[in-house]
């Protein structure tokens, strides 16, 4: 299975349940994205997850909302902010502030 097909099957699945699991469903993919990503680079696979076509607004919303804070967990201060430089507009808010 290639990325864009288990995005996709990944949010069928959520899309599936009971609409109150709906975004805890997509929060649990994107975590995934970044837990089997490629080390140091995990937010990679993270922000392609969260940047796919099929994710509805609230959806895209609710991945960044997710992964963002965590970046804690994975680097440091120094990393994140270069991250953070280089993520979209209406999602740097996710982002620590300096």
């Amino acid at each position: 299975i290639n990325a864009p097909d288990l995005f996709t099957s990944g949010v069928t699945i959520c899309r599936g349940l009971p609409e109150e699991m709906r975004i805890p469903c997509v929060e649990g993919l994107s975590g995934g994205m970044m837990k089997y990503g490629e080390p140091s680079k995990e937010y990679i696979k993270g922000f392609a997850f969260c940047d796919a076509s099929i994710l509805q607004e609230d959806e895209r919303e609710a991945c960044y909302g997710y992964i963002i804070p965590r970046f804690r967990i994975w680097y440091s201060e120094e990393k994140i902010r270069t991250i953070c430089a280089n993520i979209k507009e209406p999602y740097k808010g996710y982002c620590p502030r300096n």
